[in-house]
């Protein structure tokens, strides 16, 4: 098969290893499973300004492990703020106080917050690097992905739960990155991907095929598989 760009689907261009899960997020030393997939140069460094934001984001959440308390030392406060004055006075205008639930109550929490086009955009790239790491033929291409924020409260804990009964598993880093995901069997397959970083902040990530695609292919057979 054909390696592509497995953002935009060039394959004419020079391809470059890009790290799905960003590698700014993983405390030092990394761990030696990274996932990497197959994107053109555009696309890669296109993102790079996406991974210092979003380390950013996560690194500050509220109930952060250890890990996230490390990359917010060493790399954030060090390096990605010192680096980008913008970056930097843009957090801070677009902070906001957010109520939550917690087991003692409501509580009312500073926020950092990311423009909501360029948070679903990480979220979205994220999702298809997984889906092409871990089915290289799936096509994409026609998909929507749907985001939902889950907040650190007993409901997620029930819904990650019973996700937990239902779907596969994975890793990478210690207390990085949890996933879980699973596929419908047949064509057009849906996907969801329930993406957890640092212990503390979770979103549901579901994939569906376009309204064309479902009445181009309402039925067509596909072997049973649980990726």
């Amino acid at each position: 098969m054909t390696k592509s760009c497995y953002l935009c689907g060039a394959t004419d261009r020079p391809l470059t290893a890009d790290h799905v899960i960003p590698k700014v997020l993983f405390p030092q030393p990394r761990p030696d499973n990274l996932i990497t997939e197959s994107a053109c140069e555009p696309c890669n460094n296109g993102f790079s300004k996406d991974d210092a934001l979003f380390a950013v984001y996560l690194s500050a959440a509220l109930g952060r492990n250890e890990a996230a308390k490390w990359v917010w030392e060493h790399k954030v406060v060090k390096s990605i703020l010192p680096k980008s004055r913008a970056l930097a006075t843009q957090l801070v205008a677009d902070a906001t106080k957010n109520e939550i639930r917690t087991e003692m109550g409501s509580v009312e929490v500073d926020v950092l917050r990311i423009p909501t086009e360029r948070l679903e955009r990480i979220l979205t790239r994220i999702t298809k690097g997984l889906i092409r790491h871990l089915i290289p033929a799936f096509d994409y291409a026609e998909y929507g992905f749907t985001i939902e924020r889950l907040w650190p409260t007993k409901e997620t804990a029930a819904i990650i739960q019973d996700y937990a009964t239902k779907l596969t598993y994975m890793e990478r880093g210690n207390a990085v990155f949890r996933c879980l995901y699973g596929f419908t069997p047949d064509e057009p397959r849906h996907a969801v991907f329930v993406l957890v970083f640092y212990d503390s902040v979770g979103f549901i990530v579901a994939g569906q095929p376009s309204a064309e695609l479902l009445a181009a292919r309402p039925n067509e057979p596909h072997s049973s598989s649980r990726n």
